[in-house]
């Protein structure tokens, strides 16, 4: 029989102690999985800054509704105009892949209405450089809980 503080009493200690440890850092990763703000992909971060170079106030931009899939991008979100208000506005953009592989606007719509083509151009030659930045905005609005105060926000 072994003695008391035996080397496998030891590694039971330790074995113990390290289960601990990973229950726990499961649940930490698990807690901030949970709690982070929900993204899209850069078809929304794409959209999100258009329409935050479009309007005269972009740090007041607020996301309600984001629509995304495989070659288009919907916002429709409100901001703080000159006057004060709050008009509510939808931005499209529609992606197509260009010829040599690269990604590209095809056109972009507000409230319905198509931009003019040298605007999306201009906005076209920055496409890379936003894809590839990991600072691109992200950022999909929070999910409305049904209550009257998540109206309210």
């Amino acid at each position: 029989m072994m003695a008391a503080g035996s080397k496998v009493d030891v590694y039971k200690v330790w074995l113990a102690i390290a289960g601990v440890i990973g229950i726990i850092l499961i649940i930490a990763v698990g807690i901030y999985e949970l709690n982070k703000p929900p993204l899209g992909t850069w078809r929304i971060g794409i959209c999100r800054t258009f329409a935050e170079l479009y309007v005269r106030y972009p740090y007041t931009v607020r996301i309600e509704e984001a629509v995304e899939e495989p070659y288009f991008a919907e916002l429709s979100l409100n901001y703080l105009n000159a006057h004060g208000s709050r008009p509510t506005q939808i931005f499209r953009c529609d992606f197509e892949q260009a010829a040599d592989g690269t990604i590209r606007i095809k056109e972009m719509r507000i409230d319905r209405e198509k931009l003019a083509q040298d605007v999306v151009d201009r906005f076209n030659i920055s496409l890379p450089y936003l894809i590839e930045d990991p600072a691109l905005n992200r950022k999909l609005p929070d999910p409305f809980d049904g209550t009257f105060e998540g109206l309210k926000k």
